[in-house]
């Protein structure tokens, strides 16, 4: 379940070290992560977290957060001059995909209007044409702390229902804005952070193992999109429909492209980078091969030093690199949310 976490409850989620992450996890028996300082939910100064687990321990981290939203920044004791957005600490908001929020809604808003009946919340849904991210809606929950605790429980078990959820498990959006950042020549990015393909490669989503670079590659990824939005995944899967839209992430076929050199590093932990290379390296070369970047993996034994990271390095034109960064991050995250479940089951 992905949500919005204002600046000022950020650090007393993590807790110093990680402190209170580490033992609200153990305590909930769900897992939460946060997206990188300074790495925002597109459109507004606010982190995305995403909770894992069973609906159960979805609700308790999700009361935690809640809590934590709700408390007066301790900052502001040493500080009284300091300010924040008291409404927006009595307000949760969670981040679905398109065909979630129609559940949630439901026929002629009935849903909406019973969840918001039942539980004293106000609940409000972002309009589907004023969306900051393709394909996803914020849903706001307003009230009292009992009131919102209660209307993101039914929330919760709604999501739950909508397969396509599960897609929806990125958190760091900052590729999608990194056309603004990344200037001619070498740029660096951090860990990965976005996700969720399935299977091994791009033939885990039904795509055949056709080679090519560049923008024909990218062409044919939409193309097969496309078909495949028609077809079992839904029409408004939400991995697709940010594959269909990610101009910034070089799959853009306008004329007036960029055609420079870039070079982006991942740290990846090593037991990870499996899925990077995939059996007999199939997913790598499938990467390269739709991408049309080069992809190299540090030799096994050698990390990052005082880590036990492998470093991966993506060369190639500034589209094509942008482009294999994005499948990689995708991949990591999904296998992280795939172990999770199997712990769980």
């Amino acid at each position: 379940m992905k949500i919005l976490i204002p600046n000022h409850a950020a650090g007393s989620i993590i807790g110093k070290g990680g402190a209170n992450i580490a033992e609200v996890q153990q305590q909930t028996g769900a897992r939460i992560k946060l997206s990188p300082n300074n790495d925002y939910y597109p459109g507004t100064q606010e982190r995305v977290g995403l909770i894992m687990g069973e609906v159960d321990t979805i609700n308790k981290m999700l009361n935690f957060v809640i809590e934590k939203i709700r408390q007066e920044p301790q900052a502001m004791r040493l500080n009284p001059a300091m300010t924040y957005d008291r409404e927006r600490a009595k307000q949760m908001k969670i981040v679905v995909p398109n065909s979630t929020a129609g559940l949630i809604i439901g026929k002629s808003g009935v849903t909406i209007k019973y969840i918001g009946d039942q539980t004293g919340a106000r609940i409000q849904v972002s309009q589907k044409n004023a969306e900051t991210v393709p394909g996803e809606r914020v849903i706001g929950i307003t009230g009292s702390l009992e009131q919102v605790q209660a209307a993101c429980a039914v929330i919760a078990a709604k999501v739950q229902e909508d397969p396509e959820h599960a897609l929806n498990n990125n958190i760091s959006y900052s590729s999608l804005q990194s056309h603004q950042r990344l200037s001619n020549g070498n740029s660096s990015l951090g860990a990965f952070g976005t996700g969720g393909l399935s299977g091994s490669g791009l033939s885990g989503l039904g795509f055949p193992n056709s080679g090519g670079g560049g923008n024909s590659a990218a062409n044919n990824i939409l193309a097969h999109a496309a078909l495949l939005s028609g077809g079992g995944l839904g029409a408004n899967n939400p991995l697709l429909n940010a594959m269909s839209n990610i101009g910034p992430l070089g799959l853009s076929s306008s004329s007036s492209q960029i055609h420079s050199t870039a070079t982006l590093e991942l740290t990846v932990p090593d037991d990870l980078i499996g899925a990077v290379l995939g059996k007999q390296g199939k997913t790598i070369n499938e990467f390269m091969q739709y991408s049309g970047a080069k992809i190299q993996v540090s030799q096994k034994g050698e990390f990052i030093p005082g880590t036990n990271n492998r470093k991966v390095v993506i060369t190639g034109d500034l589209n094509c690199a942008q482009t294999a960064h994005f499948l990689i991050t995708q991949r990591l995250q999904q296998v992280e949310a795939e172990r999770l479940l199997g712990q769980h089951s």
